[in-house]
């Protein structure tokens, strides 16, 4: 073995040790096939396997074997002779039936008919796509011949290798006889028949009629072509392939053995392809098979990259990038002990990994094949590549070696399976009732360069169109690293440019590069992979361009109010707010607010002292406001229609000792003084009183006592605790902000915004205070109007900007609103239907991204375009850095998925009280800032929102990181929800062992399903039973989801009823899922993905038969009722059986989107 190894390898024998690697001394899979060959000249039986899975000098001789008769495994035919391995047991036709319907299939006569055997899977699969897709896996090689050549010879040359190797003559035809096209069975015939060469006088014609001629079932699959171009002209040899009749190897064997007939040798003695049709069918056992690839599928879809943009979308790979590997640390390469198509392989993984944000992960990779145990496998002349899946799971804490050693491990693994065919492993996994199909939109393939004998390259063909050894197929991404050494790699990469970019083309080869050095370099290190997927300098030095090209934004230290009475003092006359219920001028407005703030100081308002505001829609709901700001106070906005309970617990956490509340809300009797606070009802009257007052008082100047850095507003969003949290904004972030996301919108004085979002979302603090500061004219409609009939009141009030979710731009008609020339979609991504209809009417169509924590505009993208609505644009003032989602103190390198935190003084104080939260929430210089020499000082939010640079520098949205999701714009934490959802359990006499809450989507509108485990009656009356109904539970038993008992949905109402006093209507559960256990990933926590895969599973009616509607319904009896339950079923996606005229529209999913939908629904009715 020491003497073999030596002359594969070219190493002196005595430098070749008992313990030695074959690895580590340079081996590889090709030279491991040439061992292989080696032992068998010398009667000794070794596979591939045996080396990659011992790879040690000593254990690779342990695992030879003599071969009794070195003759008989290459008596082939002995072993097979023609016709052998047609399955003739299978069938009742004879031979020559057989052979005669064959060759009707294929148009020549019986006798041409040399052998039959079946196809490979590769063979099946790629006929099968050539069928579906015109020219797919077909190549045509063009080469110019030299002047010299004895085109006579060329030809006698042909026939001779064409002669030597069947494949060149082989046709694959399809057989339904059997099952009468319900199946098909593929087969290949070998047909005695002499090349039929064509002799077109122009190559450029001949190619293009011969791209119109398909290959088809029963075709010849190699075309020849000799094309003399007349006086002058050159000689071409043009030859059409289809991918199943060769590989790159085949190749090789085929044009070395042309060279050698061209000069007068014989071509070498082939090895039959049956030997290994053979090894298939031998080797079909299933049981191993199945067991193997459902090891590897098992679980939760991985994620596939590129992401296409819908599911009936069909990629086509056409650019292509080139680069190289030059020189990298080949003695690295050798220390690992680990081939470098493994290495190469894993390095990859990692680059997705690091690109999509994934650790789960699946691509497909073309294999050679030739390391399957079958004598002379590597003189075999047809295609015995293999495409397989390959799914990497990636562990970011797992050290490079450990994720090394499982990656070669798979390797090892894969070698007696890789020959399955991705078509049988779709049918394993249907039976297995695993993920529905193989999502591989990119294909990953190492291969040696093609390195012809040097008799052929001296032969003189010049390749005019490069071999292609691999077809593209319906891949958006191909990589093909070509190896020439051990220390330079041609890495192409082929791309559908729909889908990728030149640029994130070149990012990806730079991850790769440094990558594959890191990797070789920490050879004797534990480096983590976490740390090896973190930005580089390069990364760096990127992402500082981009930021250092936008306009840079100074910190204002200023307050709002002050800036807002410049804005007075500048356009006195000019409308501030124009509402349903009060028109006020800068100067009105101005006073009125002087006035009330005056008194809030007499009453004890100062800096840092909280003001809850407790008002519906009116213009006095602004003077508040802005009385609050003079006083030096902080506004705190509730909400009239949360629960008492929740704006309560707000007003004790913020230790009110003054609240504002209007006269329409019966703000007096809503809360009753006590000696910790009292109430002032302001509105119109309240002012009419200080007018007939006309005291003294009124000449006193009211002087503000704030400045930059007091607190302006406290803004309430949703807790991982079920408590909600307060975010403290302070006056200097809020104004910095509003100078840089009022230029970017193109706010000014003859600016109307619509002020359509409730006070406690964070949106009305920019709709209201950055368009008086702008000197704009505020428009706010009454909650009536803004439910009811928000068009007519934006038309009535000639707005000519809005900001709204995607969900409520979807309600307006924009030809309807003329006067709209801007739209800022906010709170939610846009959909392209919105987007592209509003394009047609509005002039600039906008996406806004902030988070309350960061003042609220974050970032903008000033030109929002279908298809790319998930762009937010850049930073408005500050930076934005994204980092490692588990870590913080790594930044991810440009182009990979991270979380985004962001830096500036749009950053807010942190939250009420909440030290922890804080802390948590808000860091100050994570490790890279000083480990890339950047300015220390800083400090920035983390937004939990995941994201990834575009190749602008813009940033592209992505979603989240942890449980908290959107519903209708408002931020909502599933915890909180779950939280609540507990405390209110026992209330209700409900038990459960635990609780989940997950958002569906049902027809575009989103659906909050609370998942509830081992759901019982805590006090079962007579008759009680589980949530499960025994009677139906046979249907479930081999899901994760129950039926609903009529006797629990009876208790889980009071449940909701519960719900209603502390959450917000948004935020409570529509349906309840008893499942039999919450289900868990493999590190013990919840797995929310399982939970969203079993809802996606429910149809519309399914989910509904967990809402708490009650099973009986009492039918509509009026015609009018009869229309209503139409109208409510159009609206919520749902039949109008389930709709009771007993039921309320929220329960049976309605919500106030919803019920704005409906109302312009009834319009159109006349009701």
């Amino acid at each position: 073995m020491q003497r073999l190894w030596s002359r594969v390898m070219t190493v002196e024998e005595s430098a070749i040790g008992a313990t030695d690697n074959f690895f580590q001394l340079g081996g590889d899979s090709i030279s491991a096939m040439r061992l292989v060959a080696a032992c068998q000249e010398e009667g000794l039986a070794l596979t591939v396997s045996d080396i990659f899975e011992r790879p040690q000098l000593r254990d690779v001789a342990r695992s030879v074997t003599i071969i009794d008769d070195p003759n008989q495994c290459h008596n082939d035919e002995e072993n097979d002779p023609p016709f052998s391995l047609y399955p003739w047991q299978e069938s009742t036709e004879t031979p020559a039936e057989a052979t005669k319907w064959i060759a009707s299939l294929c148009g020549v006569s019986p006798d041409r008919i040399q052998d039959i055997y079946p196809c490979t899977p590769l063979q099946e699969g790629l006929m099968a796509i050539t069928m579906r897709k015109t020219g797919a896996y077909t190549n045509r090689m063009v080469y110019k011949l030299p002047e010299s050549i004895d085109l006579d010879r060329f030809v006698a040359a042909w026939s001779q290798v064409a002669t030597a190797h069947p494949i060149l003559r082989t046709r694959i035809v399809v057989d339904t006889r059997a099952t009468g096209g319900a199946d098909t069975k593929l087969y290949q015939a070998v047909i005695d028949k002499p090349i039929d060469w064509q002799r077109p006088s122009s190559t450029t014609e001949y190619v293009s009629a011969d791209e119109s001629h398909p290959f088809s079932y029963g075709d010849p699959l190699s075309r020849f072509a000799l094309v003399s171009e007349g006086k002058g002209g050159s000689n071409h040899f043009v030859w059409t392939v289809h991918h199943a009749v060769y590989d790159g190897w085949t190749l090789k064997l085929v044009l070395d053995d042309l060279a050698s007939a061209y000069r007068g040798s014989e071509p070498s003695r082939a090895v039959p392809f049956k030997r290994f049709i053979r090894h298939l069918i031998t080797n079909s056992e299933t049981t191993a098979t199945d067991s193997f690839w459902t090891s590897q599928l098992e679980g939760q879809t991985p994620s596939s990259f590129p992401r296409l943009p819908s599911a009936t979308y069909q990629p086509r790979a056409r650019q292509q990038l080139r680069h190289h590997l030059w020189s990298f640390d080949t003695k690295g390469l050798m220390e690992l002990a680990t081939p470098l198509p493994t290495i190469l392989r894993a390095v990859w993984g990692l680059v997705v990994a690091a690109h999509t944000g994934f650790e789960d992960i699946i691509f497909a990779m073309t294999l050679s094949g030739r390391n399957a145990p079958v004598n002379g496998i590597d003189k075999i002349a047809a295609p015995l590549m293999t495409t397989v899946p390959v799914r990497m799971s990636l562990d970011s804490q797992q050290t490079m070696r450990s994720y090394l050693a499982a990656i070669y491990q798979q390797d090892v693994a894969l070698i007696p399976f890789q020959h399955t065919g991705l078509q049988n492993i779709q049918e394993i996994m249907r039976r297995h009732g695993m993920m529905d199909r193989l999502d591989m939109n990119h294909l990953f393939v190492v291969q040696p360069e093609l390195q012809l004998d040097q008799e052929e390259q001296s032969f003189g063909m010049e390749a005019q169109k490069a071999p292609a050894l691999v077809d593209f197929g319906s891949y958006a991404l191909v990589i093909e690293c070509n190896t020439k050494t051990n220390s330079e790699i041609a890495v192409n990469f082929t791309y559908d440019d729909a889908l990728l970019s030149p640029t994130e083309i070149n990012i990806l080869f730079e991850r790769f590069q440094f990558l594959l050095s890191s990797v070789l370099a920490a050879v004797h290190e534990e480096t983590k992979i976490s740390h090896l997927l973190a930005a580089t300098p390069t990364d760096v030095r990127r992402i500082l361009s981009w930021t250092n090209a936008l306009p840079a934004t100074e910190p204002i230290n200023s307050c709002i109010h002050h800036i807002f009475q410049d804005q007075a003092l500048l356009r006195p006359e000019a409308v501030a707010l124009r509402s349903w219920d009060a028109d006020l001028t800068y100067k009105q407005l101005d006073q009125f607010s002087t006035t009330l703030a005056s008194d809030l100081q007499e009453m004890g308002v100062k800096p840092e002292v909280n003001v809850p505001l407790h008002f519906e829609k009116s213009t006095w709901a602004i003077v508040a406001q802005l009385a609050v700001l003079k006083a030096g106070g902080t506004c705190v906005p509730l909400n009239p229609a949360w629960p008492k309970a929740r704006n309560d617990a707000i007003i004790t956490q913020t230790r009110a000792s003054v609240i504002l509340v209007y006269s329409d809300t019966n703000g007096d009797t809503a809360f009753s003084e006590s000696d910790q606070f009292v109430t002032m009802t302001v509105g119109e009257a309240l002012f009419e009183q200080r007018q007939e007052r006309k005291t003294t008082r009124e000449d006193r100047t009211m002087v503000s006592q704030a400045i930059s850095n007091n607190a302006a507003f406290i803004i309430y969003t949703s807790g991982t605790t079920g408590t909600a949290k307060g975010v403290v904004l302070e006056h200097k972030s809020l104004v910095t902000t509003a100078a840089a996301h009022g230029a970017a919108y193109g706010i000014g004085p003859t600016t109307r915004v619509g002020q359509f979002a409730a006070y406690t979302f964070d949106a009305s603090v920019s709709e209201i205070f950055t368009t008086l500061q702008r000197g704009g004219t505020v428009c706010t409609m009454s909650e009536h109007d803004r439910a009811n009939d928000l068009s007519a009141a934006l038309r009535d009030m000639r707005v000519n900007f809005l900001a709204v979710t995607d969900t409520v731009a979807s309600l307006l008609d924009p030809a309807n609103l003329p006067l709209v020339q801007t739209l800022v979609l906010v709170g939610e991504r846009p959909s392209d239907v919105v987007v592209a209809r509003w394009q047609q009417h509005c002039g600039t169509i906008m996406n806004g991204y902030g988070p309350t924590e960061c003042s609220i505009a974050a970032t903008c993208n000033p030109k929002l375009a279908v298809g790319q609505t998930n762009n937010i644009g850049c930073i408005l003032s500050g930076a934005i850095w994204l980092v490692n989602p588990q870590d913080h103190n790594l930044l991810q390198p440009t182009g990979s998925i991270g979380e985004m935190l962001i830096e500036g003084p749009l950053v807010a104080r942190g939250y009420l009280d909440d030290h922890l939260k804080t802390a948590a929430a808000f860091i100050e210089d994570p490790d890279w800032v000083r480990l890339h020499n950047l300015p220390t000082g800083k400090r920035l939010y983390k937004t939990g929102d995941l994201a990834r640079y575009d190749t602008d520098g813009s940033l592209i949205y992505l979603g989240r990181k942890d449980n908290q999701v959107k519903i209708r714009g408002q931020r909502v934490e599933l915890s909180e929800i779950e939280q609540c959802l507990t405390k209110v359990l026992p209330q209700s006499r409900v038990a459960s062992s635990g609780v989940a809450v997950e958002l569906a989507t049902v027809s575009d509108r989103p659906v909050l399903a609370a998942f509830m485990a081992q759901l019982v009656e805590a006090e079962p009356s007579e008759g009680g039973h589980e949530g499960g109904d025994a009677e139906h539970q046979k249907d479930h038993d081999n899901g994760l989801v129950l039926p609903l008992s009529g006797c629990v949905r009876d208790r889980l109402l009071d449940v909701q009823s519960s719900l209603g006093d502390v959450l917000p209507r948004y935020m409570i559960p529509s349906v309840f899922i008893p499942v039999r256990t919450l289900p868990s990933n493999v590190s013990g926590k919840l797995d929310r993905t399982a939970l969203r895969q079993a809802l996606s599973r429910l149809s519309a009616e399914e989910l509904a038969s967990y809402s708490l509607v009650g099973a009986t319904k009492q039918a509509p009896s009026t015609d009018l009722e009869r229309q209503l339950q139409g109208l409510w079923a159009r609206v919520l996606s749902i039949s109008p059986n389930q709709i009771g005229a007993s039921d309320s529209f929220f329960q049976v999913g309605g919500d106030s989107v919803s019920a704005m939908r409906l109302v312009a629904m009834c319009r159109e009715e006349q009701l």
